[in-house]
């Protein structure tokens, strides 16, 4: 039996009312806990942050309205690498980095424009998938300092 046909039924009254009960409080759990899948971008625009990796390095981030600082140091190596970007909001969660200055003693870091869609937010981090790397999208953590 169809769910819908099951409302329907006149018969099943008291257990509709148990049912619309339970329906109730499982969507207001859902819009308490993802607020409908709704991400909070604006509190990501600018600030310190830290994309971790053990295999390349933790890449210390400060973000202003306009630019885009990172530093990396290769856990290996010991070299640092440091980048500055221009930043331009395409949207709300969706963000553009240009490459002004980059100082990559190893010769790893291109000069692409790549792309950043916000898709989670934390209390403490957000999750981009980043467009603009040949290759499939790459999706990666972020977290506050």
């Amino acid at each position: 039996m169809c769910f819908i046909s099951y409302l329907v039924d006149s018969s099943n009254r008291g257990e509709v009312l148990h049912m619309k009960k339970i329906f109730t409080a499982a969507v207001m759990l859902i819009c308490t806990t993802t607020a409908w899948g709704q991400v909070d971008c604006e509190s990501y625009k600018t600030g310190k942050f830290v994309l971790r990796s053990p295999e390349y390095g933790d890449a210390y981030i400060t973000r202003t309205r306009k630019y885009q600082k990172e530093k990396v140091t290769n856990p290996n190596t010991g070299e640092v690498t440091k980048l500055k970007d221009r930043i331009v909001w395409i949207d709300d969660c969706t963000y553009r980095l240009i490459p002004v200055k980059i100082d990559d003693p190893e010769g790893v870091v291109g000069d692409e424009i790549l792309t950043f869609k916000i898709i989670e937010t934390g209390e403490d981090y957000y999750v981009v998938k980043v467009t603009g790397l040949p290759g499939e999208p790459t999706v990666v953590r972020v977290d506050r300092l």
